[in-house]
């Protein structure tokens, strides 16, 4: 037989005379195929189990590395820029979500009272300024961009011109007709004054019916001397028009 063949053989004595022999043959063959049909499904389970685990893995991958690392990439903008209003996308309605929710809500609150307190510098900044019933430039303005024109004119030979207005008997127009028309008076020169000036030039209100004109870079006294004029008529034109209205 083949040399690969196994047998095991076992001669049968009774009474100390052999009486036949036992031989034991397995089927060698057979055993090579189911032998390699378990190594083939223990293959295919193998590899159905490694795609399965992939897949999961891509799966998870998706549903929390990614937002998580997303989540991750706005927090360090908002620390790197200090920009409030980004947002991280939601992709889930999970617990992710919930934190990506819950995140871009704290974002919300932050930058509304960023925005708030923005809002709050800006007006005392402006209180520092500027007055509050005219919006003009207040004297602490006035006198700053007073000193940039005469360093400039000094610099380039330019002149500056410098005017000062007060209204008169601007008592007697409160007393007569109260505060209110007089609050209304000052309001109406501030804005024609500023109507009649260029862009260059300050208005500004030094308190009481006082205001006070600068204009840089003026070419001739005779340029100056124009303005004025025209701020007595729009004065004189204020005055008569609050008059009809009182």
């Amino acid at each position: 037989g083949s040399s690969k063949e196994i047998r095991i053989w076992k001669r049968i004595i009774v009474d100390g005379r052999q009486i036949g022999t036992v031989v034991i043959q397995p089927n060698m063959q057979g055993l090579s195929k189911k032998l390699t049909l378990f190594f083939a499904i223990a293959a295919l389970v193998l590899l159905a189990a490694s795609l399965i685990a992939y897949f999961m893995s891509s799966k998870l991958q998706s549903l929390i590395s990614v937002p998580i690392m997303r989540l991750a990439e706005t927090m360090k903008k908002v620390s790197q820029e200090k920009d409030y209003s980004l947002r991280t996308e939601k992709t889930s309605a999970d617990e992710i979500g919930s934190l990506i929710d819950g995140f871009n809500e704290m974002l919300s609150e932050i930058e509304e009272r960023d925005e708030a307190l923005r809002q709050h510098q800006d007006n005392l900044q402006r209180l520092a300024h500027f007055d509050s019933l005219t919006g003009l430039p207040n004297r602490g303005l006035y006198y700053d961009r007073l000193s940039q024109a005469l360093r400039q004119a000094t610099r380039t030979t330019q002149k500056v011109a410098v005017m000062s207005i007060d209204l008169d008997h601007f008592k007697d127009i409160n007393d007569t007709s109260g505060h209110r028309v007089g609050d209304l008076l000052l309001k109406d020169v501030a804005e024609r004054l500023q109507k009649i000036v260029r862009a260059s030039d300050t208005v500004a209100r030094m308190g009481g019916d006082e205001f006070t004109l600068l204009l840089p870079n003026v070419e001739a006294p005779e340029n100056a001397s124009l303005v004025a004029q025209k701020i007595l008529q729009k004065i004189e034109m204020s005055i008569l028009e609050l008059q009809k209205l009182s």
